[in-house]
């Protein structure tokens, strides 16, 4: 019995400490919509801080084509591309954009966003990397409103 309240002390202990704390979950929130406002205010250099340059974006897509479903691949390089010209006609964007950032989850220096604005729907994992949070992955899908037929 000794023993296992032990070992659950410990467990508690110690997941305790790799929970997020609230200025983790304010800097999970600023780089997530970091990525957001640098394309839709031509931020290049937000855009290099707040992602890790192993970037892994993806989206998926049917190739009209083949009618098969393909995955198209944008680089860290690329994204900061388009934070300098992407925006410029100041188009892509309504004037008072809606960017939404749900923390699904931060443990142990990882952490999983949904972010929601008025074009995409789009997933994120970030790492915490000495001290600094960056986006590694990215999976984003247009949202629904935005849809070609």
């Amino acid at each position: 019995m000794k023993v296992s309240s032990i070992l659950l002390c410990i467990t508690l202990i110690y997941s305790q400490s790799l929970q997020a704390n609230e200025e983790d979950r304010k800097e999970v929130k600023r780089v997530s919509l970091g990525y957001l406002i640098a394309l839709q205010q031509l931020k290049p250099e937000l855009m290099a801080e707040v992602m890790h340059p192993n970037l892994a974006k993806r989206t998926s897509y049917m190739d009209s084509e083949t009618g098969k479903g393909m995955l198209h691949d944008t680089s860290y390089k690329e994204m900061i591309k388009y934070a300098k010209s992407w925006n410029i006609n100041k188009d892509k964007f309504p004037k008072s954009p809606t960017n939404e950032v749900y923390i699904l989850d931060i443990q142990a220096g990882m952490a999983s966003v949904k972010l929601e604005s008025d074009n995409w729907y789009e997933y994120l994992h970030l790492v915490k990397i000495d001290n600094h949070w960056k986006i590694v992955n990215l999976y984003w899908q247009r949202h629904p409103k935005n849809q070609k037929d």
